[in-house]
């Protein structure tokens, strides 16, 4: 664990509080994290863009899972638990191309 010892304070117009409160709000870090972030020139994602592809990554897990344990207990793969692979895997890819290039604060 990173052990900070020194603190640094600044002020704000009232305008640049809420544009930077809502910049904190929007990418779903602390604000502490988004500020060191900002100001050591990291580049900053925004969560929410992640979460379509995290439920796909997960819906297909489990679909996974189920088609490998059917598998398991019968030896078979039928061709449609193989399409909803497929389909899930599109999905996830779907997902992907649409997540926007990291914000630069």
């Amino acid at each position: 664990m990173i052990h900070r010892t020194k603190k640094m304070t600044f002020r704000l117009t009232p305008e640049e509080y809420e544009q930077i409160k809502e910049k904190v709000k929007e990418s779903g870090l602390s604000q502490q994290k988004f500020l060191l972030k900002t100001a050591l020139g990291k580049e900053i994602t925004h969560i929410k863009e992640f979460q379509t592809l995290i439920f796909h990554i997960k819906k297909i897990g489990v679909n996974i899972n189920q088609i490998a344990r059917n598998c398991n207990e019968t030896g078979f793969i039928s061709e449609n638990d193989i399409t909803e692979i497929k389909e899930g895997v599109n999905r996830i890819w779907q997902s992907l191309k649409q997540l926007k290039t990291p914000t630069q604060a």
